[in-house]
């Protein structure tokens, strides 16, 4: 972290580093930070690890947009994982893509609390016609650090796949997202 922050600490930087790290714990935590409650000195830091995590959301975004997602596992992994794993709610977000798997849109479509978030399935198929999407990979994360899906997990998914099945739309994947990594359903064998 203090290479990251060097360009705006200076000389500083590996005390200011260690001072974040003692006050928030992390990297996540730091990141979440509210700047107004920082000490001026490190209010900079800061906003410049922001920026910098900004820079690498983008950088995933305009990969997933160049690759064909259906053979890239691994990258709609590390995206989900980093925009969603540190989340304290359940959130539900959709990707919809285009007939050769290439990511049109990325949307958050649902919050919840950290326990249960709902679904709404007319939504997120009302979306992949004004996206022109063929398909679409649904993930939701799990702030309980669990990757097991539950029940209503495994049925939602069902009424969601039959759902898109019915005007054809593929239904590639839902991942269950935690902080640590995230489990792909159809790869667990459950679609």
């Amino acid at each position: 972290m203090a290479a990251l922050i060097r360009p705006i600490a200076g000389h500083q930087s590996e005390q200011v580093a260690a001072e974040l790290i003692a006050t928030f714990g992390g990297l996540r935590q730091i990141l979440g930070a509210d700047t107004a409650s920082l000490p001026d000195q490190l209010r900079p830091s800061v906003q410049h690890l922001r920026q910098t995590e900004q820079l690498f959301s983008q950088l995933l975004r305009e990969q997933l947009q160049n690759t064909m997602l259906l053979d890239q596992p691994a990258l709609v992994e590390r995206y989900l994982t980093h925009e969603m794993g540190s989340l304290s709610v359940e959130q539900i977000r959709v990707m919809y893509l285009d007939s050769s798997y290439r990511l049109i849109k990325d949307q958050v479509v649902a919050s919840g609390t950290r326990w249960k978030v709902r679904v709404e399935i007319h939504k997120i198929l009302r979306k992949c016609i004004l996206f022109d999407a063929s398909a679409i990979i649904i993930a939701h994360n799990h702030p309980s650090s669990r990757w097991k899906p539950t029940p209503h997990d495994i049925e939602s998914t069902r009424i969601l796949a039959e759902a898109s099945r019915l005007l054809s739309i593929e239904f590639v994947d839902h991942w269950i997202v935690t902080e640590s990594g995230a489990l792909s359903m159809r790869a667990a064998g459950l679609l």
